[in-house]
């Protein structure tokens, strides 16, 4: 994972490596709660490390921008960790949300123009129901009524999305530290590589042209939009806003607002959609004005977005609550310590000292 001898040693708590190098000699036994912070440094299970040595070959991640750095091993490793987790939830209360993925029917040779991508997007908004502002609710839909285990990782700016597919189910993994409309653009974008896994090779979608996006990324980034801005929604909201034929900068931003997608992605839409001229699109997106316009709406404490979806902890919670797993093991779901759990539960509106099993009879 790129990590150091001393870096590790400092996670785990030794006072220094050589501690850890006489554990990897074996010249020094390791201790149980050593072992247990070994395994949250490496996002893995206990039994991983207990194995005979031979392990199980992880997913590959079909990242939008991978760079070089050696975090990317990291950011990996929690991501299928979090799966991983997610799918042992599933398993203790019941339940098997991957089943519910339905990978479209299709060939290559199908992607032949726009018009089957927005059909596509369109029987994707029908299917799970986005209706008129998709982007209020993807990420709650996708979660809960399509099986795709959706991670908001704090990333800094090297990276963008990811997405894959494993025993887990589909799965996408987003940078916290974008901005929301990015984040809900990328995380539409991801849905277009889920839905068409397996058609494209990794090779057509990144070996890009010399100028711009290889054709698959350009038709993930038609999809996005269609998906989260409805044609009859966006036209009749800014045919409301022209004005003898004139938009205001304040009145596009405004629109993308609304639907919380970034003014690039609407104003693209409207070209897409024969209300604006693709020359006229390029040359306001260009201006000053509008960027400074936009940042300012835009800025504000978008950061402080939860990084697990409300059912992931709900369901821990749960099992937690009717002993199927530890405190401890909850912790280590919420890559928390013990000690925080009640201020967690506190801020997804749980109480661990709450009745939960009250039930009532259905008829």
């Amino acid at each position: 994972m790129g990590l150091t001898l001393k870096e590790v040693a400092t996670e785990v708590g030794f006072a220094n490596y050589q501690t850890l190098i006489n554990i990897e000699a074996g010249k020094r036994e390791i201790k149980v709660w050593e072992l247990v912070k070994l395994a949250r440094v490496y996002y893995r299970d206990i039994d991983y490390f207990l194995e005979d040595g031979r392990s199980v070959e992880a997913p590959s991640v079909l990242w939008r921008k991978r760079s070089s750095s050696l975090k990317i091993n990291i950011y990996e490793r929690r991501f299928f960790k979090y799966c991983e987790n997610y799918r042992q939830i599933e398993e203790l209360l019941g339940t098997n949300t991957a089943k519910k993925f339905k990978p479209i029917q299709c060939k290559r040779e199908d992607f032949v123009t726009f018009n089957f991508v927005d059909r596509l997007a369109h029987n994707y908004h029908d299917m799970l129901g986005f209706g008129s502002r998709p982007a209020c609710c993807i990420h709650r839909i996708l979660d809960e009524s399509f099986g795709v285990k959706v991670l908001l990782l704090s990333m800094g700016k090297e990276e963008s999305g990811g997405s894959t597919i494993g025993d887990f189910g589909p799965a996408i993994l987003i940078n916290a530290d974008d901005a929301p409309w990015r984040r809900n653009f990328d995380l539409a974008h991801e849905f277009f590589h889920i839905v068409t896994w397996g058609i494209f090779d990794p090779k057509e979608i990144f070996d890009s042209p010399k100028r711009g996006k290889s054709k698959v990324e350009v038709w993930a980034d038609a999809f996005a939009a269609t998906l989260l801005l409805p044609q009859e929604e966006v036209l009749e909201g800014f045919k409301e806003r022209i004005k003898n034929g004139k938009v205001s900068y304040f009145d596009c931003v405004e629109s993308a607002r609304e639907f919380e997608v970034s003014v690039d992605a609407f104003l693209w839409r409207l070209a897409s959609l024969g209300m604006m001229k693709r020359e006229e699109v390029e040359k306001v997106l260009n201006d000053p004005a509008l960027k400074k316009l936009y940042w300012q709406e835009k800025s504000g404490g978008w950061k402080d977005t939860p990084k697990f979806p409300s059912r992931y902890v709900n369901m821990a919670f749960k099992c937690m609550q009717t002993g199927k797993v530890s405190r401890g093991q909850f912790a280590d779901y919420m890559e928390i310590d013990r000690q925080e759990i009640p201020q967690f539960l506190t801020e997804y509106g749980l109480d661990e000292n709450a009745d939960y099993e009250i039930e009532l009879t259905a008829s």
